[in-house]
């Protein structure tokens, strides 16, 4: 893939819940103790994005929303003020990438697009990228990465 330096590991776990969250970052940070951790993330319209986004702001220092739509996901804005305001008081930064496309080519280049400037953010031996939140991002996920499925 044509992306800028790549952080030193990448995680994708479908952790939706507070308790799931909880434990996926839990288990992150054991693994990778000194480690700086990045989120991508996506959220079914239906789950509690106000305590997922409290535990994910309490452990995650940049956090990027996925540009993916899909007709149980949450929408991109919905969800980037959600985690805003759950990050509020924490170091951890939220960004979002627009309302995200529809499944096909452009939904890849928005992914690809979001990678490019999480990573160039991110994208350094300092850091783990944890992809979480929805079964309905990693395809694109792992598509906007280079996995040929």
């Amino acid at each position: 893939t044509d992306l800028p330096a790549l952080p030193h590991a990448i995680i994708f776990d479908v952790a939706h819940n507070p308790d799931a969250v909880l434990n996926f970052l839990q288990r992150v940070k054991k693994m990778y103790p000194d480690k700086r951790l990045a989120g991508l993330v996506g959220m079914s319209a239906d789950k509690d994005t106000s305590s997922v986004g409290s535990i994910i702001a309490s452990t995650i220092h940049s956090l990027h929303v996925v540009p993916v739509q899909h007709m149980r996901l949450m929408k991109c804005q919905d969800l980037y003020e959600s985690l805003s305001k759950a990050a509020q008081g924490t170091q951890c930064t939220v960004k979002a990438y627009g309302e995200g496309c529809a499944a096909g080519p452009e939904e890849i280049a928005g992914c690809k697009r979001m990678l490019a400037e999480c990573f160039a953010e991110v994208g350094t031996q300092e850091h783990v990228v944890c992809v979480t939140g929805s079964f309905f991002i990693m395809h694109a996920m792992r598509q906007a990465l280079g996995f040929n499925e």
